[in-house]
């Protein structure tokens, strides 16, 4: 059953947590107030949902990230926002899984992707980064794309428009409408990724 807050994160029961036990969801973007509603963000939006919805404490900032831990249906999770700026996400990851001891199968990743049509959500339980270098330096230093993702869908990318410059450029006012209907599932789709397997998840909300 999908719950919204009040899932029991006293902080005593947390930190006495084996974090090794822990989920990492990590959600990507770029730090800093210019960059919050680009496209390239949609990772660090999704991150507030999740934040608010499960009541997550701010443990602040560690390996170059800033790091949120709580639960989601009694199962302990770090959430973080790398610092690191998008192409060198996959540093504080590693640090983050390495200090924790977390198996990289305890990883998920949330970002924005332009494949996909705006008010899409897709969740993969492994592959390629695509032309996400976010993705691309996660793969890279952990050596493995074995973990789940999910891809928040910011396209198309009109034509002509370089792609870089589109990814970095801010969301309009009607495509924050349509977010604003979309990101409250990024919630549902964890609660159920705890609950049941990836493939009963994704035949739900794909």
């Amino acid at each position: 059953m999908y719950l919204c807050g009040h899932t029991m994160n006293k902080l005593s029961d947390i930190q006495s947590a084996n974090p090794s036990k822990y989920k990492l969801i990590t959600c990507l973007g770029n730090p800093g107030e210019k960059y919050q509603n680009n496209r390239h963000n949609a990772g660090f939006l999704a991150s507030r949902e999740i934040i608010k919805c499960f009541e997550l404490t701010k443990e602040g900032k560690k390996f170059s990230s800033l790091i949120y831990k709580g639960k989601i249906q009694e199962h302990p999770i770090i959430l973080i926002k790398p610092a690191t700026y998008m192409n060198l996400s996959g540093t504080a990851v590693q640090d983050v899984l390495n200090f924790y001891k977390i198996p990289i199968e305890n990883l998920i990743v949330i970002y924005d992707d332009v494949d996909l049509n705006l008010g899409s959500i897709r969740i993969k339980p492994k592959g390629s980064a695509g032309t996400h270098n976010g993705m691309k330096s996660i793969i890279q230093n952990l050596k493995t794309d074995n973990f789940t993702r999910i891809r928040i869908g910011i396209g198309p990318k009109p034509e002509n428009y370089p792609l870089d410059q589109f990814v970095l450029s801010n969301f309009t006012n009607d495509e924050i409408q349509i977010l604003n209907t979309i990101l409250p599932e990024i919630p549902k789709i964890l609660t159920n990724l705890f609950i049941e397997d990836i493939e009963r998840t994704m035949t739900k909300f794909n």
